[in-house]
């Protein structure tokens, strides 16, 4: 599968040695700052470059710093916001990565309120960053829906491996529905639009279990020589 980003949450971004290992891989990343990292940057009124937090960055720079820009969403969705592109040094990260600093209006300096990104992609243009990023789902939400609809913990094994071929699967079925939605697929699949995760999970059930009885009648024979061959089942019961 083809990633144009890999999108990190701030846990693992903020992670020296785990940035090192993506780039060592070279893949290009997106990952958002906490307002505590300390990064070396020059403030206004500065002859040298100092080490400072991140909020002392965002907060220092001028509102001209951060012009408007427009982007399209994941979700199709148009939005603004202002964006100050600057190249820093992140404390103990050798090099300099590219940081974006997201307000929704020049002057605001709530931290809740401003993304903090940092990447590896020096060439692609601002809007298209920021549409990367929408991409990410929080993370809270996923935890949520793979266990009430996924079965993320719901496991009884003895071994490691099974344990994380269940996972696996989880992250795999998550991933689909979630890619599905982002590019529209079940407004053609649907009469009525899906308000839930849980309704997009019974659309995708609905429509694997469609494809499966369409096999079924369409090849026969194929499916009775695995009824009884695989699953031992005597071939008067199949025709009963």
């Amino acid at each position: 599968m083809p990633l144009t980003f890999l999108l990190i949450d701030a846990w693992y971004g903020n992670s020296p040695d785990f940035i090192k290992g993506v780039e060592d891989r070279d893949c290009l990343y997106i990952t958002s700052l906490y307002a505590n990292r300390h990064v070396y940057y020059p403030l206004p009124g500065e002859e040298s470059i100092g080490e400072h937090s991140v909020k002392e960055i965002v907060t220092s720079l001028e509102d001209a710093s951060f012009p408007e820009i427009h982007y399209t969403r994941a979700n199709g969705e148009t939005r603004k916001a202002y964006v100050a592109d600057i190249t820093l040094k992140v404390k103990n990260l050798s090099g300099e990565r590219r940081v974006l600093i997201v307000k929704p209006t020049p002057g605001e300096k709530d931290m809740d309120n401003i993304d903090v990104l940092m990447s590896n992609d020096t060439l692609s243009d601002i809007p298209s960053m920021l549409r990367g990023w929408s991409f990410r789902d929080a993370i809270d939400k996923f935890y949520l829906r793979g266990k009430d609809d996924l079965g993320f913990d719901q496991y009884q094994v003895r071994d490691d491996k099974p344990i994380r071929r269940h996972w696996y699967m989880v992250f795999l079925m998550y991933s689909f529905i979630i890619w599905h939605r982002q590019c529209g697929s079940f407004k053609k699949w649907c009469i009525h639009t899906c308000q839930t995760f849980g309704e997009h999970l019974d659309v995708i059930h609905t429509k694997l279990m469609l494809h499966f009885y369409k096999w079924c009648i369409e090849n026969p024979e194929r499916w009775k020589a695995f009824l009884q061959n695989e699953k031992g089942i005597p071939l008067a019961e199949i025709m009963a």
